[in-house]
C-alpha cells in the first residue's frame, strides 16, 4: 500500500491553522524539521494559511531537537511579536502596557512548557540542553531562568536516571546563584526559589543514596528557620512523609515510627 505524505492527505479539510500546526508537531516530534519548515512556508501559497506563534513553538522545538538553539530563540521572539501584534488597541494604549516584558514573559513560558514536555516523555539531554544552554542564552529580550516547576522536574528525572548527586548539586546551585548555569546575573531574571517539593525532593535523593541523616538534617534547617531568607517554605507533612518513606526504605523502624508520630503533630497544627 502506498501511504501519501501527511501533508498531501484531504487537503480540503485542512481548513485552517490548527490542523497545519498538528501536521508540524508531528514532524518535529520525528525530527524531521526540514519537513516542518517547508509545510509551514507553503501554508499561505497553498492553502492560504497564515502561520501563528503555535507554529513557531512547534518549530522551535524541532530546532531545539536538533541543536539549533538560536533559530529555536529567534522563532520564539517572532512567536511574542505576532501575540503583541493581536493584541487589541486598549491592551495596547493601557498605561502598564510594557511590549518587551510581555514579550519576555511568553518566551519565558514557552521555554518553560517545552522543559516540562521533555521532562514528561524523559528527554533528559533535551531538558539539560533547555536549561544549560538556551535558557542562559543572551537574545534581544535578555536571558531567561527556569522557573521552579522545571527545575523540580529536571530533579525528579536526574533520580529517575541514577544521577542522584547532580540531583543534589542542582538544589544547592539554586541557593548559590539565581541561574542554574552560573553565568553573570542578568539584571532582568529572578532568583530562584525552592518550594516544599524541591524540599521533598532532594530528601528523596538523599533516602535512595541511604544519606538519610543527610535529609534529616536539610528537613530540620528547614524546621527551624534556617533556610527562610532563601523562600523555602515551613516544614509541611509532604516532606515529613518522604523522610518516612526513606527511613521505611532503610528498615529504621525506630525512625519511622518517630517520624510517624511526628507527621501526626504536624498535620494537627496545620489543621488548627
Amino acid at each position: 500500500v502506498v501511504t501519501k505524505p501527511i501533508e498531501q492527505r484531504k487537503t480540503s479539510a485542512l481548513a485552517g491553522v490548527r490542523e497545519m500546526n498538528a501536521i508540524i508537531r508531528v514532524y518535529c516530534g520525528r525530527n524531521e524539521v526540514n519537513k516542518a519548515v517547508y509545510l509551514m512556508q507553503s501554508m499561505r501559497e497553498k492553502y492560504g494559511i497564515e502561520p501563528d506563534r503555535f507554529t513557531l513553538k512547534h518549530l522551535a522545538d524541532g530546532y531545539i531537537r536538533k541543536g539549533l538553539l538560536y533559530k529555536a530563540i529567534e522563532l520564539l521572539v517572532q512567536a511574542a511579536e505576532k501575540m503583541e501584534i493581536n493584541l487589541d488597541s486598549n491592551a495596547k494604549s493601557g498605561l502598564l502596557f510594557n511590549a518587551k516584558q510581555r514579550k519576555r514573559d511568553y518566551v519565558g513560558t514557552v521555554l518553560n512548557q517545552l522543559i516540562r514536555e521533555y521532562t514528561e516523555k524523559k528527554e533528559l539531554a533535551n531538558v539539560e540542553q533547555m536549561i544549560y544552554q538556551v535558557m542562559p542564552s543572551t537574545t534581544l529580550l535578555g536571558k531567561f531562568t527556569p522557573d521552579v516547576t522545571s527545575v523540580n522536574g529536571y530533579m525528579r528525572l536526574l533520580i529517575y536516571n541514577g544521577r542522584l548527586s547532580t540531583a543534589i548539586n542542582v538544589f544547592k546551585t539554586m541557593f548559590r546563584s539565581p541561574h542554574m548555569n552560573p553565568l553573570d546575573r542578568d539584571q532582568e531574571s529572578q532568583l530562584l526559589t525552592p518550594n516544599d517539593s524541591t524540599i521533598s525532593i532532594v530528601i528523596n535523593a538523599f533516602a535512595i543514596s541511604d544519606l538519610m541523616e543527610h535529609g534529616e538534617e536539610l528537613f530540620k534547617q528547614v524546621q527551624n528557620g534556617e533556610l527562610a531568607a532563601y523562600g523555602v517554605p515551613t516544614v509541611t507533612p509532604n516532606m515529613v512523609q518522604t523522610l518516612i518513606a526513606g527511613y521505611e526504605r532503610m528498615g529504621d523502624v525506630a525512625r519511622v515510627r518517630y517520624w510517624t508520630e511526628k507527621l501526626r503533630e504536624c498535620q494537627q497544627i496545620r489543621i488548627q
